[in-house]
């Protein structure tokens, strides 16, 4: 898994993201989805898509924390891998 961290100009804002996740993230997505407060039902929906399948994403903001969190599983071309990326930023 690679991790990138993104700071949007001079209003604080941040974007996290995971690219490669799979199984072995799992905690790792888990964590950092509590932290932003996700609704608990809505983690456990967001693993099982994300650490059982190729090419879906994930996008959840918190706009108190002024922080976005994607991520992007483990993708089965190159070409599905930028559709995944450019997807997820839309919802940024």
């Amino acid at each position: 898994m690679i991790t990138q961290y993104i700071e949007l100009g001079h209003n604080g804002w941040h974007i996290i993201i995971y690219y490669g996740v799979n199984s072995n993230a799992e905690q790792d997505i888990e964590d950092m989805l509590i932290e932003l407060g996700c609704p608990e039902q809505d983690i456990d929906k967001a693993l099982r898509i994300l650490t059982r399948r190729l090419n879906p994403g994930m996008t959840f903001t918190n706009t108190q924390q002024k922080t976005s969190f994607v991520c992007i599983s483990d993708t089965t071309s190159a070409e599905q891998l930028v559709n995944t990326v450019v997807h997820e930023a839309k919802h940024v």
